[in-house]
């Protein structure tokens, strides 16, 4: 396989903090083999198939899946399902950047960054076009006559839509230093009735009314390979199951999707006075591809995060 690793998910764990002991262990027994370490160490430079990690270090098929099941549950990995000319073939893919550990409640530079996890139900602007709707951890609902602000979509996980936007705030808390860059990160997908694993949407996102990229999903994914995180009550055969993450980033320098630099005419200064920040997520009913969208939560898809808003800023 020679496709492009995504490695855009720079982890935080405070250890000080009981809650994180799991998946501080979870790492640890990761990390804690050669074997898993040369495995990361390969899928730094490419994705690989299981069958092709196996290959590569003499090892049975069995040995490479009981190690990749420990990186995978550790989070420093992703395994996909994807269709072959034999069938169906599973992708592994480096998922994180890096892991930073803290063992106290005060973080080096705390003072520079501030970093918001947004629940994708906190929505403080939206119009999504029916069919669209919610999922709780506990059930659906659908928007129907432009109900988009129940009280119960606080608790939502997943949102889907076959056209619309919706809009999140975030504060500016120091809003007399200059920003060095806003970063932002979602699980996404498209969104048709059931799924179909290649129907395209143009998703546009725009901060403070200001247009940074539109990105081109490639699918409203579902099939045999249910989500990681999906409730079982979720678990059909006709819904969709998972996204692909996202990564936005603006700075100095340039635009980033996924890191890879994109032409746009925002730049890092035309937030510097912002008071706030409005993240507005879109497909437009003009769009090349209308495939509305599914944003996913960290209990549902594949991906165990909110959307992660983050505001780097001077010191």
């Amino acid at each position: 396989m020679n496709k492009s690793p995504i490695n855009f998910l720079n982890h935080e764990i405070n250890i000080s903090n009981k809650n994180n002991n799991d998946k501080v262990l979870a790492i640890a027994k990761a990390l804690s083999t050669n074997e898993r370490l040369e495995i990361l160490n390969l899928l730094q430079k490419n994705s690989m198939t299981v069958s092709e990690i196996s290959k590569y270090f003499y090892m049975s098929a069995s040995t490479a899946t009981f190690h990749l099941k420990l990186l995978k549950n550790a989070g420093l990995i992703n395994i996909e399902m994807l269709p072959s000319k034999k069938g169906k073939i599973q992708i592994c893919q480096i998922n994180m950047k890096s892991i930073l550990l803290y063992l106290s409640t005060n973080k080096p530079n705390e003072n520079k960054t501030v970093i918001y996890n947004m629940p994708v139900g906190h929505y403080t602007d939206a119009k999504l076009d029916f069919i669209s709707g919610f999922c709780t951890k506990e059930k659906q609902y659908m928007f129907d006559n432009g109900n988009y602000f129940i009280p119960e979509r606080m608790s939502a996980e997943l949102i889907w839509c076959k056209s619309g936007f919706v809009s999140y705030s975030f504060s500016n808390t120091m809003p007399s230093k200059k920003i060095n860059e806003i970063d932002f990160s979602l699980e996404l997908c498209s969104e048709t009735l059931g799924y179909y694993n290649n129907w395209k949407s143009d998703i546009t996102f725009s901060l403070n009314g200001i247009e940074l990229l539109t990105y081109t999903s490639p699918g409203d994914f579902g099939g045999e390979r249910y989500g990681n995180l999906n409730p079982d009550w979720w678990k059909t055969d006709n819904s969709t199951q998972y996204g692909l993450l996202v990564q936005i980033k603006i700075n100095k320098n340039n635009l980033f999707l996924n890191d890879k630099p994109i032409i746009s005419k925002a730049e890092i200064s035309d937030f510097y006075t912002s008071e706030k920040f409005i993240l507005t997520i879109e497909n437009k009913k003009d769009a090349l591809y209308k495939g509305g969208f599914n944003i996913f939560g960290k209990t549902f898809g594949d991906y165990p995060q909110d959307i992660l808003f983050k505001i780097t800023y001077d010191n």
